[in-house]
Formats: C-alpha cells, sequence, structure tokens
C-alpha cells in the first residue's frame, strides 16, 4: 500500500457502519486513509448517516424485566442451580456475623491496648470532686 491510499466509498460506509460516524473511534490505519475523503460530501452524507444511527443507538434503553418474569425464569432453573444459590446465601449471613464479631473483636482489643494505664489521679477523684469522702 502507498502512503497516499485512501479507501474506497464502500470500504468507507463499512467503516462508518461498524465503527460510527465519529472517525476518532476508527482503528488508526483506517482513520489515516478516511482523513482525506472528509472534505467530499458524499463522505459527510455517509457519516451523517451513521451519527444518526449512533444517537437513536445511544438513547435506546430495555425496560428493566417484571418481577413475573424473574420469578418465572428463577423457577425454571435446575433444581441444583437454585438449592446452590440457597446456600450460597446461607454462606454469606454466615460471613457476615463473622465479620461483625471479628470487627467487634477487633475493636475491644484496639481499645485495651490503646487505653492509658495510669491517669495519675488517685482512683476515686472525679472532675466534681473526691468520692471517697
Amino acid at each position: 500500500m502507498s502512503e497516499k491510499q485512501t479507501m474506497s466509498p464502500e470500504r468507507f460506509r463499512a467503516m462508518a457502519e461498524a465503527y460510527g460516524g465519529s472517525i476518532r473511534r476508527w482503528p488508526a490505519e483506517p482513520r489515516r486513509q478516511a482523513e482525506p475523503l472528509l472534505s467530499d460530501p458524499r463522505y459527510g452524507r455517509i457519516l451523517s448517516e451513521a451519527c444518526a444511527l449512533d444517537e437513536f443507538l445511544d438513547e435506546w434503553t430495555v425496560a428493566p424485566p417484571s418481577r413475573e418474569l424473574a420469578a418465572r425464569i428463577r423457577l425454571g432453573a435446575p433444581a441444583s442451580i437454585r438449592e446452590y444459590f440457597a446456600r450460597w446465601r446461607l454462606w454469606l449471613s454466615g460471613i457476615g456475623l463473622a465479620a461483625a464479631l471479628a470487627g467487634a473483636l477487633a475493636g475491644g482489643v484496639a481499645v485495651a491496648a490503646l487505653a492509658p494505664m495510669d491517669s495519675g489521679w488517685p482512683p476515686l477523684t472525679t472532675a466534681f470532686g473526691d468520692l471517697s469522702d
């Protein structure tokens, strides 16, 4: 291929349909070949059509499935898969409980380790006075 070779209109249309109306999204080599063609109105129309399709696809959304459909899918799953996920939920609840207990234990150890050993005050003295009287 020569340095100045450009692509055919068919190839340009195929690239626009595959990668969209913005040539910034095209692979480097086809983009380099297409850049000299952008001043031609025929190629501009091809990109405009691809941009219109891009905009349509950007706005298109899929509605979430209904609860009934989700329930039918779950019920249609093999029993072994349903049992697996039931056990998995049980494991997750056990892991959550273990993590909470481990956190409480770590917090208790941290408070005990970081607490001051001796404040220098007599044992029954408070900020409000001596309680030993």
